[in-house]
């Protein structure tokens, strides 16, 4: 565009411009000394004026403000509340839980005996066993409620006791070596316990398996081993428990009394000998032992089991003695000598061999641990210690059925007609008049009472009373 035309544009808007001015009045400003007066007169009322708008704009911008320093969505916000509440009920929920149980540890009776400490040059134990039990109230503790034992004359009074003929129905016979009166008595099935010193007698721990061994513990507690390893615990109260430490086969039990008071220390050792449940392990003998009755359980590796049969005690200071016999034919006793008798310790010491024999049967072990033989020299067989004592004497003997039985301080022996307590020096006879029944079996109470089965019938002999009958199988 060239000049001439711009010009010739800009004329006519300049000459409207101009009418424009000549149109408006011209108003002219107030000298400043006049106008300042008006004008601060007239801010307050502008300040009023003004206000609302501001504020309406205020209010305008507020929720754009919010918007623009809100870092999450609101749908958001509502899932962190959520997951906020969740997270505390969480925290709520585990810290009840703990408290429930730290409640129920510190409310639960534990009484462990302390372990003996091995010594240095001794292997540690082999395995440790659990006991699976039926819950809490399995190891609670419990008042016994088993009647003292006290020289009365219970039963029926007997001059002398014959067997009926035949193979007696009672398998075993036991009774307690403490101040309770508890006996026990078992057929191949069924075991019969008296709680009240023999005054009567009840069916208990009832089940189908055969039974494999039976043993009376502390305060009237009473251990019945079924076959396939269960394992059925009296407690003090008389209740039934089952005890399954995954054992195949209980081959015998061995129950200690509680230390005496004076003794200082000891434990109430509870020991089992069995075949180990996992086929893996072959037919290794285990013995399993428990400090607690029962509660824990700790196992070693037994030196050998008799396939005819097996004995185990275990005293309160922790020393074991396992007596076993073999069959004729079976391959133990073609490597080895049919009747052993080993030594160990609960801490876990090597078992050594202390006696064995070929033709003698051992019988025992004894109340100190001695197992006893009948040798047969030429026409005589005398009854001897199968490891030679200058303490306690021999005594001869005219017949090799002999039985003995060891109690808390002292050992029966049963040969001759006669009952004898083996003793230092020469033995004592208490009674010159016995069962007819040798074959039977006898066992000592707490009061040195010898409880013998005769037949179906279980009598009892003291040296106040004589031989009473306590018990007859019922139905024979």
């Amino acid at each position: 565009m060239r000049a001439s035309d711009a010009d010739t544009e800009a004329g006519p808007a300049r000459e409207r411009e101009a009418e424009r001015e000549a149109e408006t009045p011209a108003i002219e400003a107030p000298p400043e000394s006049a106008a300042e007066p008006a004008r601060e007169a007239a801010e307050p009322a502008r300040e009023k004026a003004v206000e609302p708008a501001r504020e309406a704009a205020r209010e305008a911008r507020e929720p754009a403000l919010v918007r623009a320093t809100e870092p999450f969505r609101p749908w958001y916000r509502a899932q962190r509340r959520a997951a906020s509440r969740l997270f505390a009920v969480s925290v709520a929920t585990i810290a009840a839980s703990a408290g429930l149980i730290g409640w129920t540890l510190w409310s639960w009776p534990v009484q462990r005996a302390p372990r003996a400490p091995a010594p240095a040059d001794t292997p540690e134990p082999v395995a440790v066993a659990a006991a699976a039990d039926s819950g809490a109230v399995l190891f609670e503790a419990e008042a016994p409620t088993a009647r003292l034992a006290s020289d009365d004359p219970v039963g029926e009074a007997i001059a002398r006791v014959s067997a009926d003929g035949g193979e007696s129905p009672i398998r075993g016979v036991a009774a307690a070596v403490d101040e309770y009166g508890v006996i026990a008595a078992w057929t191949d099935r069924v075991l019969w316990v008296s709680r009240d010193d023999g005054r009567s007698f009840q069916q208990q721990l009832a089940a189908p398996e055969p039974l494999g061994a039976v043993a009376i513990g502390p305060e009237g507690r009473v251990y019945a081993a079924r076959r396939g390893g269960r394992i059925a615990m009296l407690s003090p109260a008389g209740h039934t428990r089952w005890l399954d430490i995954g054992c195949q086969d209980v081959l015998a039990i061995g129950a200690a009394p509680l230390p005496a008071a004076d003794a200082g220390a000891g434990a109430p050792w509870l020991a089992v000998l069995g075949l180990h449940a996992d086929s893996a392990d072959g037919a290794a003998p285990l013995l399993w032992l428990s400090a607690d009755h029962g509660r824990s359980w700790r196992a070693l590796i037994a030196p050998h089991h008799g396939d005819a049969a097996n004995r185990v005690r275990v005293s309160t200071d922790g020393v074991i003695d396992i007596v076993t016999e073999d069959s004729d034919t079976s391959v133990a006793s073609d490597a080895g000598p049919r009747f052993r008798h080993y030594t160990g310790h609960v801490d876990g010491r090597p078992f050594e061999l202390r006696a064995s024999s070929d033709d003698a049967p051992l019988l025992g072990p004894a109340h100190d641990g001695q197992t006893w033989e009948v040798e047969h020299r030429g026409r005589q067989a005398r009854l001897a210690p199968a490891v030679t004592s200058r303490a306690m004497a021999g005594l001869a003997v005219r017949n090799w059925d002999v039985r003995l039985a060891a109690g808390r301080e002292h050992t029966f022996a049963a040969a001759d007609g006669k009952l004898l307590q083996l003793a230092p020096g020469r033995p004592r006879v208490l009674t010159r008049s016995m069962p007819d029944d040798a074959s039977g079996w006898m066992a000592i109470d707490g009061l040195d009472r010898a409880v013998i089965t005769v037949g179906g019938s279980v009598v009892r002999h003291s040296t106040a009373h004589g031989w009473r009958r306590l018990f007859e199988i019922p139905g024979l």
